[in-house]
């Protein structure tokens, strides 16, 4: 038994595939940019505590691990609301940083020199500091694992 068409029907059928094949190549939206930090009078109290010069001791990108050697090529230095990081003191990148300690993790976020934001959370605990960062989003915990894009950073207070 052969099943006949109209030529509504086919032109129908044709218009879906078009439409399911120019869609195929569509990219979703990005995601909104996340809320941005309004500092509280607490990030001074917070900001004199990162003040300083910070040796990174690891480093892991999207779940990979840097070695040690590499990891400690990176300094990052905080002074007034501007941070400065070096690699094997060079400059990599510089420009401005805001905080929100009342969070919960803490936020932490970078805007380098081309205004290009960085969203962030850290822990700070003495001398010892740990930031985990990632571009699109803010993160909720301190974790770097493959396809996350994020950056996992534990660094210490350089000694003058």
């Amino acid at each position: 038994m052969k099943y006949r068409c109209s030529a509504v029907t086919r032109l129908l059928f044709l218009s879906f595939v078009v439409a399911a094949v120019m869609c195929a190549g569509c990219k979703r939206p990005a995601p909104p940019p996340p809320e941005a930090i309004t500092e509280p009078k607490e990030a001074e109290a917070e900001r004199a505590k990162l003040r300083g010069s910070w040796k990174y001791s690891s480093l892991s990108l999207n779940g990979k691990s840097a070695t040690p050697a590499v990891a400690s090529e990176f300094v990052c230095r905080f002074d007034g609301s501007k941070y400065t990081l070096t690699r094997a003191g060079k400059t990599t990148s510089e420009g401005t940083y805001a905080l929100d300690p009342t969070k919960s993790p803490p936020w932490l976020d970078f805007t380098d020199s081309a205004g290009a934001p960085v969203y962030g959370i850290d822990r700070l605990d003495g001398d010892n500091l740990t930031m985990c960062q990632n571009v699109q989003q803010r993160p909720t915990d301190f974790e770097s694992k493959p396809g996350q894009v994020r950056s996992l950073i534990a660094a210490v207070r350089a000694k003058p």
